[in-house]
């Protein structure tokens, strides 16, 4: 496992996290969400831990990016009206790798 915040270099096990989270991306395409993934399934906790950072990191900054370029307040709310794929890609991934990590399970049975 080795991690870099400059400019986009993890890797997990010889796996980089941008070719997993394309994986993951397809496998969204064609399964439901509540289904386990195949993709996260072949994770170590550690990985796993290491992939829930990169994704949560990336929909942060998925969200800044559409803040940016376009958003507005509405009643209250902020409303981001652009860089809409991405945000729903990372959003879809977020909650599947959240669902995959042990971190989150253990506390949900307690």
């Amino acid at each position: 496992m080795r991690t870099w915040n400059g400019k986009y270099f993890h890797t997990l096990e010889g796996t980089t996290v941008e070719s997993l989270l394309t994986q993951l991306a397809d496998e969204l395409l064609v399964q439901d969400i509540t289904e386990p993934s195949a993709v996260l399934g072949s994770l170590s906790d550690h990985e796993l831990q290491a992939a829930y950072d990169f994704v949560l990191e990336q929909f942060a900054l998925e969200l800044l990016i559409g803040a940016h370029e376009h958003s507005e307040w509405s009643n209250g709310k902020l409303v981001i009206n652009a860089n809409h794929c991405p945000i729903h890609l990372l959003e879809a991934a977020f909650s599947s790798v959240s669902s995959a990590c042990p971190c989150f399970q253990a506390a949900d049975r307690q």
